[in-house]
């Protein structure tokens, strides 16, 4: 395949220049002609650099394009566009309808399912276009133009129709709910449901949870889905649903495992949670990580794991004298609480810091600590009630092994 995105030319000059400095490319190469556009291939050294993770099975096809930087910082992460595909393809048709740099559509389609990626950018459509025929796509289709237009204009349903709104409000400021999205989901959504048999919509990690599921009709499940302990979106799934919201709080790690994944109804209301102010040395201490943390099923973690109380009721964390491997975040064994004779010996101790309802910052109380950046040693600032208390903890040095589940295929 030909592309006339792609030349010989283009391509050494990325491969001979993908550690340089761009700037000082651009600077070098100012009015020279070198046989093809200098900016796009800067464009593509700056965003390979920036992708090498994120975007690693993509990138190692040299001839794998990118339109903008902006496309490469707003494309979904491979591992996370691999839990969709995983989680939803059931064969059949996709629609697509904010395809952007299209790794979504790319893991919809290696999956088996036939699909229509639309992308309102004519450049941006024509890098879809290449970028889909280079990976071999058999069932794929690119078209440039509105997609809601589009679909105002025909009759076709899909199996899944798939969107992840612009978030970006008039004035460019960055926006988080669906309300203030484009395109306009809220006034879709009806539509959107008459066309398909489930509707995926991708929200912002700081989508309001609550204020969702009062604007979406029809919600079947939420996913809240963290790379490392990073949240990276709210996945909403549509459809007929006759039945409670299904929650799913998951953690993938950059290979595309599954290092935690907790699963709760919302008409699952568990037991009461208990709270405690007392503890002693020995006691395991535990952390949810980012995307349980969105959530905040506190009760379901009581009732999930016996024993488990939280360490007082703001501080979101938890304490139990049994340790629980599979508990969905960090999981630490406490080693003594911290007194002020204690801090004159901490300068220069290697341990990591977290403050949960603490008057400092994390930052901050490293540097009033002088600790420096450890690796298995945390220390905890938190209140007991409405006494700050710093906690000496040490990670259970095989937690970050358990609980490991197949690793979704990011092939």
């Amino acid at each position: 395949m030909h592309s006339p995105l792609l030349t010989d030319d283009l391509l050494k000059f990325i491969a001979e220049h993908r550690n340089d400095n761009t700037e000082q490319l651009r600077l070098k190469w100012h009015g020279k002609n070198p046989g093809f556009d200098i900016d796009f291939a800067l464009t593509q050294i700056e965003c390979r650099r920036r992708s090498r993770i994120k975007l690693s099975r993509f990138t190692a096809d040299e001839r794998f394009l990118f339109p903008t930087v902006v496309a490469s910082e707003q494309a979904s992460n491979q591992c996370v566009a691999a839990y969709h595909a995983e989680t939803f393809a059931q064969g059949g048709s996709l629609l697509d309808m904010t395809a952007g740099l299209g790794i979504d559509a790319f893991t919809f389609s290696k999956k088996g399912m036939k699909v229509t990626a639309f992308e309102l950018d004519e450049f941006k459509a024509d890098v879809l276009r290449h970028n889909s025929e280079i990976i071999g796509l058999k069932d794929f289709k690119t078209v440039s133009g509105d997609s809601v237009e589009a679909l105002n204009n025909n009759n076709e349903s899909y199996d899944i129709i798939y969107i992840d709104p612009a978030r970006r409000k008039g004035n460019n400021e960055r926006a988080y709910n669906f309300k203030d999205c484009q395109p306009d989901i809220l006034t879709l959504q009806n539509d959107l449901l008459e066309r398909c048999e489930k509707l995926l919509i991708k929200g912002s990690p700081l989508l309001d949870v609550t204020q969702t599921v009062r604007d979406i009709r029809e919600i079947k499940s939420i996913h809240v889905v963290s790379v490392e302990n990073e949240c990276k979106e709210v996945l909403i799934e549509a459809g007929e649903n006759m039945n409670a919201i299904k929650y799913v709080a998951v953690d993938l790690n950059k290979d595309g495992k599954i290092i935690s994944k907790l699963e709760f109804l919302g008409n699952d209301t568990g037991k009461a949670c208990d709270y405690s102010c007392e503890f002693t040395p020995g006691l395991y201490l535990y952390e949810p990580n980012a995307s349980v943390m969105k959530l905040a099923p506190w009760s379901i973690l009581s009732d999930r794991y016996p024993g488990l109380k939280k360490l007082g009721k703001d501080s979101h964390l938890f304490i139990s004298d049994s340790r629980f491997d599979d508990f969905p975040g960090r999981v630490l064994r406490i080693d003594k609480t911290i007194n002020k004779k204690d801090r004159k010996t901490l300068k220069g101790f290697p341990a990591n810091v977290v403050t949960r309802n603490y008057p400092l910052s994390a930052d901050n109380l490293r540097k009033k600590l002088g600790v420096r950046e450890g690796t298995d040693s945390f220390i905890y600032g938190t209140r007991i009630e409405k006494d700050p208390i710093l906690l000496l903890c040490e990670r259970c040095r095989n937690d970050d092994n358990q609980n490991r589940q197949p690793a979704v295929n990011t092939s």
